[in-house]
């Protein structure tokens, strides 16, 4: 089956509410998943964290806590699997209202090269901005990330700067470069 042809058209991608999505699932993603390009911190915030919170707490707490934060995630599926995660964050529970969100984007290696990165990128911000749930959505990559900056550039995201040697990643220091979309 050659995946890569069948998928150009990203009209066959589902995007469920991740709620919705069964925790051992998510985790399954994450163990899969290339995250050499997430820093440690922000790995484990995003990820470890909410695969916990997701086992542990009910769905009402859930949509709770998640109306409270103002964060969307979604998972993403071709033909009944999983490949990815998608998620708008908004990072602190205290922030005022018109703070920006932080977007998150973890694909299957097996999947990449087939549009689904800047499919679900282009549909979660849509979903924002068409809910009026954010004015405004900011990116942070490495600066090696090419592929996550050509897709940002490609979608419109403002290339704000980089920030150099901020970030570490398996004991190596890393550039980030920063970008933002406004709901205009």
């Amino acid at each position: 089956l050659n995946m890569k042809n069948k998928l150009m058209n990203t009209t066959n991608i589902l995007y469920r509410d991740f709620r919705d999505t069964n925790h051992l699932t998510i985790a399954e993603i994450l163990k899969k998943a290339d995250l050499s390009y997430l820093p440690d911190v922000l790995l484990y915030h995003l990820c470890i964290q909410r695969v916990m919170w997701i086992a542990e707490d009910s769905k009402e707490e859930k949509m709770q806590w998640g109306l409270f934060f103002d964060s969307i995630y979604f998972s993403i599926w071709i033909d009944n699997q999983c490949v990815g995660i998608v998620s708008l964050e908004q990072p602190d529970k205290y922030a005022p209202e018109g703070t920006p969100a932080e977007l998150g984007v973890i694909i299957l290696p097996d999947y990449y090269n087939m549009g689904i990165a800047t499919a679900a990128t282009k549909y979660i911000c849509n979903y924002a901005f068409e809910n009026n749930l954010f004015n405004k959505i900011n990116a942070t990559t490495f600066e090696k990330n090419t592929a996550m900056r050509h897709i940002l550039e490609k979608l419109g995201f403002h290339y704000d700067g980089i920030k150099r040697n901020s970030v570490i990643k398996n004991n190596v220091i890393h550039s980030e470069c920063f970008y933002s979309l406004d709901n205009t």
